[in-house]
């Protein structure tokens, strides 16, 4: 059986901050800074579970229309099992966006995440570049990444 996850990134409107959460779990996450969003529950597609997730982890209610899907992520853990994550991003009031569970909503300067930085999980620089990509000039259109 395979797990299904989507992963969220806001961006200011004039481009230049993303809201990310503070990872507590999983272990090799812990302390490091992600996109927001979490498990797609039975029933929804990604759009729907991304606009879910983002409210209940940041209290900020969002459009499903909103957030436009750039990328999935295939692979198994380090356990073994299948997952997909599918990523999505879209604009918006990033200043209303606060910290509603455990884990904390952090607002960061583009600028500041790059390639290297010890406290950002690995990916996470290149996904936030193909992110605002797609926002901008609506390519790509799919990628698609298989961890092995």
């Amino acid at each position: 059986m395979k797990t299904h996850y989507v992963t969220g990134f806001m961006f200011s409107e004039n481009r230049l901050r993303v809201a990310l959460i503070r990872k507590r779990k999983p272990e090799w996450q812990r302390g490091l800074l992600n996109g927001i969003g979490g498990k797609i529950e039975p029933g929804e597609d990604g759009p729907t579970a991304i606009a879910r997730e983002f409210v209940e982890e940041t209290s900020c209610k969002t459009l499903t229309e909103l957030w436009k899907p750039f990328c999935t992520m295939d692979g198994k853990n380090d356990e073994g099992s299948h997952f997909r994550v599918e990523f999505f991003a879209c604009f918006g009031d990033v200043d209303q966006v606060k910290t509603t569970e455990e884990e904390k909503i952090e607002i960061t300067d583009l600028d500041t995440i790059f390639p290297g930085r010890p406290d950002v999980v690995e990916n996470l620089p290149r996904l936030v570049a193909l992110a605002l990509d797609h926002l901008k000039h609506g390519r790509p259109t799919a990628v698609r990444a298989i961890y092995k």
